[in-house]
């Protein structure tokens, strides 16, 4: 069988509304099947959720709902996890 790679590096970098924030940079490799493969492609999002335990940690404007962010941020509330919104 053969496996893949998902590899996310993620980037923040603060703009002048927030003078406040820092930049950030999270970068991971997860293994994963052929199978796993496709249903990432089907729904990216569900699967940072599915990797957490009891933490969201995510930069957020929470008047913007319609962006991935905030789909992934409603996910992790209903799996019941607690949301640290670096935005605020």
């Amino acid at each position: 069988m053969n496996n893949y790679r998902l590899y996310a590096k993620l980037f923040h970098k603060p703009d002048s509304s927030n003078l406040k924030a820092e930049p950030c940079e999270v970068e991971k490799w997860i293994p994963i099947s052929h199978w796993n493969f496709e249903q990432i492609k089907q729904n990216p999002l569900q699967r940072l959720v599915d990797l957490a335990d009891t933490l969201c940690i995510c930069y957020w404007n929470e008047n913007d709902n319609r962006s991935g962010t905030g789909q992934t941020v409603r996910m992790a509330e209903r799996k019941g996890l607690m949301i640290k919104n670096l935005y605020k």
